[in-house]
């Protein structure tokens, strides 16, 4: 906590205590979204902690700073006969206008929870059919960890991995990112990075299939669809970059992972609107 006055991190903590009541997958929060019998050996904990990038900025600048933006983590974890979930949710703390905090805090956690919720409804229905079949039923799992990937005390980039099994082989990886303008409380898209008269969706596309071309043989053929562009959504921020992505299978197969490009913002002076 290099940087951070004692003080400042012994309130923190305090609020991290604070964090177990709000609302938890299985809690009162979530009842209308699940059944509402639940098996007794059902087993649901949670523990909140700091997430490794903390505070906006670096050590030599936090004095000067009027406001710091927190990351905290949420965790949740839960075990039943049918499904298992390790739930991270982050939480952001610090910003001067608390409906503004809350309100994007529900936005981070809503697609989360909502994916576990969901997947649980499956398993608990699945099981029921197995089990009425003669069949043998494999618990789903899903787990739900994220990556903070910028904090620059204005925009804050997430990105959540979510990753299910529901039988076979292997589960799937999904990504739902995150970019926020916490002074403006805008969950932003691709093109709100950019100024409104250029074309960046061709410089994105030039970039991506350049990094393709390197290796070719670790994508599918054709490499990407005539007339390509980047998807609004998604795409996450460095303090490189900005990080373009696919999903699994979408232009290569399976082992290759969720494929990842790094367009450098040293390729986008110029096009980059202002502040971003």
């Amino acid at each position: 906590m290099k940087g951070v006055d004692s003080l400042i991190f012994l309130r923190i903590s305090l609020l991290v205590l604070l964090l177990l009541g709000m609302a938890l997958p299985g809690s009162a929060g979530e009842t209308a979204a699940v059944p509402s019998k639940r098996d007794p050996r059902d087993v649901t904990t949670a523990e909140a902690e700091l997430s490794v990038d903390t505070v906006a900025g670096s050590a030599e600048d936090t004095q000067t700073r009027s406001r710091q933006v927190w990351v905290l983590k949420r965790r949740t974890t839960t075990k039943t006969p049918v499904f298992e979930m390790e739930l991270e949710v982050p939480v952001l703390l610090g910003l001067a206008d608390l409906d503004l905090q809350n309100w994007l805090n529900a936005r981070l956690e809503a697609p989360l929870v909502g994916f576990t919720s969901n997947l649980r409804n499956h398993a608990e229905m699945d099981a029921q059919e197995f089990i009425a079949d003669g069949m043998e039923f494999r618990p789903y799992s899903a787990h739900v960890n994220y990556r903070v990937t910028r904090n620059d005390g204005r925009l804050i980039s997430i990105v959540a991995s979510l990753y299910q099994y529901t039988g076979g082989a292997h589960g799937l990886t999904y990504y739902e990112p995150f970019t926020l303008d916490v002074k403006t409380g805008k969950l932003l898209q691709l093109g709100d990075l950019f100024a409104p008269e250029v074309n960046y969706k061709a410089t994105i596309a030039q970039e991506v299939q350049r990094q393709i071309s390197e290796n070719p043989e670790n994508y599918f053929s054709p490499r990407l669809e005539q007339g390509w562009e980047p998807d609004q959504r998604r795409f996450y921020l460095t303090d490189e970059g900005i990080v373009i992505f696919f999903d699994l299978y979408e232009i290569a197969p399976y082992v290759a992972g969720i494929p990842e490009f790094l367009i450098p913002f040293s390729q986008l002076r110029g096009v980059l609107m202002p502040g971003h």
